[in-house]
């Protein structure tokens, strides 16, 4: 995996979408995985094969839950299907035109966490476009007066399956 993470990109689409899978589905947690500069950049680690340890939940090195390559492409190809009209941003959102009455959902890294290859002051964005569009961020927090804890849904811990501290899931709502 770190081979393919050190070629560069290709300026195929079915390329990108394989190996943008690879490297997703090998990577800690699913952390961010980017282009920049026509090369492949992670939040997080790639990791090797892993094996049970003395305190793992799981005994087999296998994870019946983890989704195959053709799984994968197929889900990828039914959000495409279902996605149309959907305009999805990743500047640096000081090109964004964002028509009024749209639904905004923002997934950023949560604060204090992994960071992703760059910054993105989403307090900001939320204070501009909330007046007029409704705006749902995820974050480890409640930042609006409209806001789930999504915690209690997650029972799964850390990687060895025993959760030290909780991370608090919050869906923050910012309706116009």
């Amino acid at each position: 995996m770190q081979g393919l993470a050190d070629t560069p990109v290709y300026n195929t689409q079915t390329d990108i979408t394989y190996l943008f899978l690879m490297l997703q589905a090998s990577a800690f947690g699913s952390t961010a995985t980017w282009i920049e500069n026509e090369h492949w950049k992670k939040a997080g680690g790639l990791r090797n094969y892993w094996q049970p340890t003395k305190t793992s939940n799981r005994r087999s090195p296998v994870n019946p839950m983890m989704p195959m390559p053709d799984s994968l492409l197929e889900r990828c190809e039914q959000l495409v299907m279902g996605m149309e009209g959907v305009n999805g941003y990743y500047d640096d959102c000081n090109n964004i035109k964002i028509e009024p009455n749209s639904i905004i959902y923002i997934d950023p890294p949560y604060d204090k966490t992994t960071k992703y290859g760059y910054d993105f002051d989403y307090m900001s964005f939320i204070n501009t476009y909330k007046k007029t569009n409704t705006i749902f961020l995820s974050e480890g927090k409640q930042l609006s007066d409209i806001a789930f804890n999504l915690t209690d849904r997650r029972s799964k811990g850390g990687i060895s399956g025993n959760r030290k501290t909780i991370n608090e899931e919050w869906l923050n709502v910012f309706i116009r």
